[in-house]
């Protein structure tokens, strides 16, 4: 019984990580053009892609194509201003 319940689990589990997987592959099909900001040529692969991994596309798609990435504060923090990881 407890060999059975362990499987279940574990199945939940690995479509989630086959979600992510997928979403992280897409990621490769997105094509860009253009220097910094660049600009993403087909929205489609990018929009899957964010289906995928759970985020809104204008967020993955800014974070595609910008150096710098917002960091949005947790919802007890909100009087705080956003800040910027930069990427080079």
């Amino acid at each position: 019984m407890r060999l059975r319940r362990g499987f279940s689990h574990s199945f939940r589990g690995r479509g989630r990580h086959h979600q992510i997987l997928a979403g992280i592959l897409w990621l490769g099909n997105v094509t860009f053009t253009g220097g910094a900001p660049a600009n993403i040529v087909d929205q489609q692969p990018m929009e899957t892609a964010a289906f995928l991994l759970q985020l809104p596309p204008e967020i993955l798609g800014n974070s595609l194509t910008h150096k710098a990435v917002p960091l949005l504060p947790t919802p007890t923090r909100l009087h705080r201003p956003i800040h910027h990881i930069f990427l080079d």
